[in-house]
């Protein structure tokens, strides 16, 4: 009895061994459009979208190849050929982020709703880092004048 009571507890202590070495995936800033996840670094389904939008392609500096630009009325989403999502910027200032902040909102308002997330400062500009995302908010008259998710591409 006690064999096999020690057996299942070191199989126990092997099986959380291997699940806790795990590659975990590391926590990056999110966008959620229409019900859609649309963060830098996943594959863009446009199928999914049920609002119209323009398409247009550029030269894709960041990525390589050819870039899709995919603009709605709130955002607008650049993507390499194969559709994964370099950055998201936002146009309506009725689109908000995740954390609630907005195209207008107070410079106040978006250091309290990012306190506490690593962060670059520039002269009129907010960077905030998280996994493989970061979000460029340019400040002006103390107002949040624009806001873009990047892929942060090392």
């Amino acid at each position: 009895m006690k064999k096999r009571l020690l057996l299942v507890l070191l199989i126990s202590i092997g099986l959380l061994t291997i699940i806790s070495c795990g590659k975990k995936e590391e926590e990056s800033f999110k966008v959620m459009y229409e019900g859609n996840n649309i963060t830098p670094g996943e594959t863009l389904d446009i199928s999914k979208f049920k609002n119209p939008y323009d398409k247009s392609e550029v030269p894709d500096c960041a990525l390589g190849g050819t870039g899709i630009m995919y603009t709605f009325d709130d955002l607008e989403i650049s993507t390499n050929e194969k559709n994964k999502i370099y950055s998201v910027y936002f146009i309506n200032p009725n689109f908000k982020t995740e954390e609630g902040i907005a195209l207008g909102d107070s410079k106040e308002d978006l250091l309290k709703a990012y306190e506490g997330i690593e962060v670059s400062k520039g002269e009129d500009t907010l960077v905030y880092k998280k996994g493989k995302v970061e979000i460029n908010f340019v400040i002006s008259d103390n107002k949040v004048y624009s806001i873009e998710y990047t892929l942060i591409v090392e």
